[in-house]
Parts: structure tokens; sequence; C-alpha cells
């Protein structure tokens, strides 16, 4: 028979202080920390390489069922219009399955600006959802134009 978890991982004592912290959102290392960050709380980084920019019109193009259905029926979509339906797929996708790998975030004043996961920020904002998992750092990462650049070449437009 195996061996019971509190066993295994030695005391419960230390065991349910790990998940307390963990509930709490305080899984830090240094100037990092994980929590759910309200989407009003961030905006973009107008520095990223990216350049995603979505404007209130497109915004709302994306919210219209109608118009996301005329638009994927269609054969020749231009690149802004494909990139706008990968965001509504992957807004589609934050409703059934919420948001999978949490994006990172700097603060910025009193609000937060985006590291990286910008499309991630988009999708849930278009989700209707309230909150996003992030990564935060207190200041702005000394790499992120090396992390942003990375991200996008993981992503196809």
């Amino acid at each position: 028979m195996a061996t019971p978890k509190k066993f295994r991982f030695g005391s419960t004592s230390v065991t349910e202080a790990i998940g307390d912290v963990v509930r709490r959102g305080q899984t830090g290392h240094g100037d990092l920390h994980y929590d759910r960050v309200d989407l009003d709380r961030i905006e973009p980084d107008p520095e990223n390489p990216r350049q995603l920019q979505l404007t209130d019109d497109e915004f709302t193009k994306l919210s219209d069922a109608d118009w996301v259905r005329k638009v994927r029926a269609g054969d020749d979509l231009d690149d802004r219009t494909r990139v706008l339906v990968r965001l509504r797929d992957l807004a589609d996708s934050m409703i059934e399955n919420d948001v999978l790998e949490p994006i990172r975030v700097f603060r910025h004043g009193g609000q937060y600006r985006v590291a990286y996961g910008e499309r991630r920020y988009w999708g849930a904002r278009l989700a209707g959802l309230k909150d996003i998992p992030a990564r935060i750092s207190d200041q702005r990462p000394a790499k992120v134009s090396t992390l942003q650049l990375v991200e996008n070449l993981h992503r196809d437009y």
C-alpha cells in the first residue's frame, strides 16, 4: 500500500502552512508574487513590440457574435482580421476554461502594465472576466523587451 501524502512530504503543519501561503496568493520569489489582478487595474505596455493595440471599434466587433460568425465563414481574411478572430477564439476558450497561464505584470503607479501576456489580457477582457491570474513584479523587469519578443515569437499573427 502507498504511503499517505502527509508522511511522504513530512510534517502536516508544514504542508498546511505552505498550502495557506499558496491559497493567499503569496508564493513570492523576491519581488515576484502570484495573485489574481482586476482587469480594470491593468493596461497594455505601450512599448510592447507586438503592438496589438486593440481599438474600441475592434473590441465592439469581437463582442458581436453575428460579426464573428460572418467573418469566420469568410475565406479571404486580411491579416488584422485573422488576428482578431484568433483573439476571439482565445476569449471563447477562457469562457470555458478560465485563463490557463498567468500573465506577467509590473507595477506602474497605482496600476499595472502587462510585461507579457497581452493577448491573454485582451482575451480575458473579451471573455468578460473580472480578474486574471498574474505574476506581479514591483518594478519593470530588466529584460521585459526580450521576454516580450520571445513570447511573440511563440505566436503567429
